[in-house]
């Protein structure tokens, strides 16, 4: 078994959770996530499979699934430092605990088909979005998305 911390907020979630399945498959292991209540658990909209689909009942169901998770004694710890650090020429090893953001299209491009599958929006979330926004499916609109919370404070040089 293999532990992935979940850090940061959404899209660093999917990526950490698509690692998590990646390296789980490739060792023909199972894997569990730890999450960090700082970030919590942002994965709720999609359709995970069991025990993760269970975690979108709220902060007590995340707790708990921590506290049994934790008694999950690993081995050995990696941690990816830096951006620049190229994680993927390293060997995946059983009964290790991950810790890093894995911003990498190669591990997702492998399992894309099951990716496809776990993360389509959950139906509660897609009717919802339906009954507010009626009319976004029934024209072309383009979406832009705009990380507020990374680039506040930044500075650009010119």
């Amino acid at each position: 078994m293999i532990r992935v911390r979940l850090q940061g907020r959404m899209g660093n979630q999917l990526f950490q959770y698509a690692f998590a399945l990646y390296a789980s498959r490739k060792l023909q292991t199972k894997f569990i996530v730890d999450i960090r209540q700082k970030d919590g658990y942002q994965l709720e909209y999609f359709n995970l499979p069991p025990p993760l689909q269970y975690l979108s009942f709220g902060i007590l169901a995340q707790r708990l699934y921590d506290i049994i998770n934790r008694n999950y004694k690993m081995k050995k710890n990696f941690f990816m430092r830096g951006r620049d650090e190229d994680w993927s020429k390293r060997i995946l090893s059983d009964n290790t605990a991950y810790k890093g953001y894995f911003q990498d299209a190669y591990f997702s491009s492998q399992i894309k088909s099951i990716l496809n599958r776990h993360l389509s929006i959950r139906k509660k979330y897609t009717k919802k979005f339906h009954e507010l926004f009626p009319f976004a499916l029934s024209d072309k609109y383009a979406v832009l998305h705009i990380r507020f919370g990374d680039y506040l404070s930044q500075t650009i040089e010119v």
